[in-house]
């Protein structure tokens, strides 16, 4: 061919390169659509806890405690009590008292999951879940594993590894990347629906077995449970 410039190889490496695309393409996309999921379902259970604080009166020195936790406190608060005492409201009164305190430059994100509300928060998995999802949306984090198939916020598709020790380095790992620079706090009311339709193998999962055991520092936990 005396020498010249080869070009055989151009549509084997066009193809290759549209593949490579293409490919990184459709991750990029799903990450976005997971991201979209994370934001609709925080929103769902920020309207519910908007309506039920708006129903809520008196319970200082309770509400008090709560957000004394939230602000300065370690670990998980429990609030246990029977059926219909008011323990959503009580929990979403201590959310509205902290928007109200932070005003418009809030110093602690809040993340709020009311159990049974939605698809993703009726089991503990899809639950962890679209929390981690939500947390990688704050930190503006796109996980490098995703690809389409793996379970999306709302618990659906095949594909993730949902194991207890995944999920819970998963969550670590998001609790690290969301609170950096603020305090941080996870509010999961109504606890025992989790428990009541778990599986006997489930039920550690679904007793906050997905949370990191210590918390990372500035992250806390209000939940409730019935007494």
């Amino acid at each position: 061919d005396g020498g010249g410039i080869s070009t055989d190889h151009l549509p084997k490496l066009s193809a290759q390169v549209e593949s490579f695309l293409n490919a990184r393409l459709a991750c990029e996309m799903h990450a976005l659509a997971k991201a979209d999921a994370a934001q609709l379902e925080a929103r769902a259970h920020e309207r519910f806890g908007l309506e039920r604080s708006a129903l809520f009166v008196g319970r200082e020195a309770e509400l008090h405690r709560l957000v004394e936790h939230a602000r300065t406190g370690t670990g998980a608060l429990v609030v246990k009590a029977g059926s219909g005492a008011g323990k959503s409201s009580l929990l979403s009164a201590a959310c509205a008292r902290l928007a109200a305190l932070d005003g418009a430059r809030p110093a602690m994100r809040v993340l709020v999951r009311f159990c049974g509300v939605s698809r993703a928060a009726s089991s503990a998995v899809p639950l962890a879940l679209s929390l981690i999802a939500q947390l990688d949306a704050i930190a503006g984090h796109v996980p490098t594993v995703a690809k389409p198939g793996d379970a999306d916020a709302d618990g659906q598709g095949g594909g993730a590894d949902t194991s207890l020790e995944t999920l819970r380095a998963q969550m670590a790992a998001a609790l690290q990347r969301a609170s950096r620079g603020c305090r941080l706090l996870l509010v999961v009311d109504a606890l025992d629906q989790l428990v009541e339709h778990a599986t006997p193998s489930e039920r550690h999962v679904a007793l906050l077995g997905w949370l990191p055991a210590p918390l990372p520092d500035g992250v806390c936990v209000l939940t409730s449970l019935l007494d």
